[in-house]
C-alpha cells in the first residue's frame, strides 16, 4: 500500500475491517469519504456513532432496535401463533418485502455450526425456547442448507430433494444422501438425524470404507425419518444390490417395456431417456460421449447403438446406469 497519511491509512485499515470490503474497495472508500464535503463527513461520522450508540438487540426477539421490546414484538396486528426463526436481522427485511408473512421472530445471531465449536449455548436457544415452551407447535423450518463446496441444498440448485415420494422417490431421496460429500457426513448426521451427536462425530470422522458406511447410515436415518423404515430398508437393498453385489436387485427403481420395442430394436439414447436417467436425447448423447453409460455392465461407447432382446439379462432385464451413482431397470414384459 502506498505511503498514505497516518489518518487516512488508519480509514482504510478500519475499512478492510468490513466483510467484502478488500484493500481496493476500502482506499476507494477512503478517498470518496475524503472528497465529501465537510458537512457531508460529520453527517455519516454522526450516523456511525448513533447506530452504535442507539441500536441494539430486542430483549424478546434478538432483532435490531431502537426501544425495548422492537415494534415487531409490539404490534398487535402480528400474529403470536406463527415464529420465524432466521439467522441474522437482515433476513427479516427480506421476509417483510414479500408482504406474505404477518406473524413474528425470533432471530438466532448465527448459525449451529459443531465443526466451529459454535452450539445451542453461543446461539442462546434456551431464550428461543423460553418463548416456545407450552406453546402448542404446528411446523418447524429450516433455511436453506449449504454444502461443503459451498452450494444451496435448494430448488434453485441441480438434484434438489422432495418430500413427496411422487416427485422425489425414496431411493432417489436415499441417493442424494448416500452420496454427499465426505466433509458433510458428520455435520448433516448433527443436523437432519436424532441420533447421539457423540454417535454422528464417531461416524462423520471415518475414513476410506468406514466413510461410505456413514453415508449409508445417514442415508437410511433420514430416508426412515421421512418415509418411514421399511422404504428406508428397501432403499439400502437396492443401493446394496447396484452398487455392492448384494442386496435385493428387485428394490432398484425400475419400470416395464414391452418385449416387442426391444425385438425391433431401441436406440440406446431413447431407452435412455426412456428410464428417466436422463431428461433428453441431447443429455443421453453427452452421457454416452463422457462414457457414462452403461447397460448390463457393457459400456455403450456407440451413441447409435441399438438395444434388442439379446441385451437383457437372465430375468429378462436391462440395467442401465448413468454415471457411478444413478441406476435404473429396465423390465422386458
Amino acid at each position: 500500500m502506498p505511503d498514505y497519511a497516518q489518518p487516512l491509512h488508519q480509514l482504510i485499515e478500519e475499512l478492510k475491517h468490513i466483510p467484502g470490503i478488500g484493500a481496493k474497495t476500502a482506499q476507494r472508500i477512503a478517498f470518496h469519504i475524503l472528497g465529501l464535503p465537510q458537512e457531508e463527513a460529520e453527517r455519516l461520522a454522526e450516523a456511525v456513532r448513533e447506530v452504535k450508540k442507539r441500536i441494539f438487540h430486542c430483549s424478546v426477539c434478538n432483532n435490531i432496535t431502537h426501544v425495548d421490546p422492537c415494534t415487531m414484538c409490539t404490534d398487535g396486528e402480528r400474529s403470536s401463533e406463527t415464529l420465524c426463526v432466521v439467522e441474522e436481522p437482515y433476513n427479516i427485511s427480506s421476509i417483510e418485502k414479500t408482504g406474505i408473512y404477518h406473524g413474528r421472530y425470533h432471530v438466532l445471531l448465527g448459525t449451529l455450526a459443531p465443526l466451529r465449536g459454535v452450539g445451542p449455548d453461543e446461539l442462546r436457544l434456551d431464550k428461543l425456547i423460553r418463548r416456545v415452551e407450552g406453546a402448542e407447535a404446528f411446523g418447524l423450518t429450516f433455511p436453506l442448507v449449504m454444502t461443503s463446496d459451498g452450494k444451496k441444498m435448494g430448488k434453485t440448485e441441480k438434484g434438489a430433494l422432495f418430500l413427496d415420494p411422487a416427485i422425489c422417490s425414496p431411493y432417489d431421496f436415499f441417493q442424494y444422501w448416500r452420496n454427499v460429500a465426505d466433509s458433510d457426513v458428520e455435520r448433516f448426521l448433527l443436523m437432519f438425524t436424532f441420533l447421539p451427536a457423540a454417535e454422528c462425530r464417531a461416524l462423520g470422522s471415518a475414513r476410506d470404507a468406514g466413510i461410505n458406511a456413514a453415508k449409508e447410515r445417514l442415508a437410511w436415518e433420514v430416508t426412515a425419518l421421512i418415509h418411514g423404515a421399511t422404504e428406508a430398508d428397501s432403499a439400502l437393498a437396492a443401493a446394496k444390490a447396484a452398487f455392492g453385489g448384494s442386496g435385493d436387485i428387485h428394490q432398484v427403481p425400475s419400470k416395464g417395456l414391452a418385449r416387442s420395442n426391444l425385438a425391433a430394436g431401441m436406440g440406446v439414447l431413447d431407452l435412455f431417456v426412456y428410464s428417466g436417467l436422463v431428461p433428453s436425447k441431447s443429455e443421453a448423447r453427452r452421457l454416452v460421449q463422457q462414457g457414462g453409460a452403461v447397460v448390463n455392465e457393457r459400456k455403450v461407447e456407440d451413441e447409435k447403438a441399438v438395444v434388442d432382446l439379446s441385451w437383457l439379462d437372465t430375468e429378462g432385464a436391462l440395467m442401465l446406469r448413468a454415471g457411478k451413482k444413478r441406476v435404473f431397470r429396465i423390465l422386458a414384459e
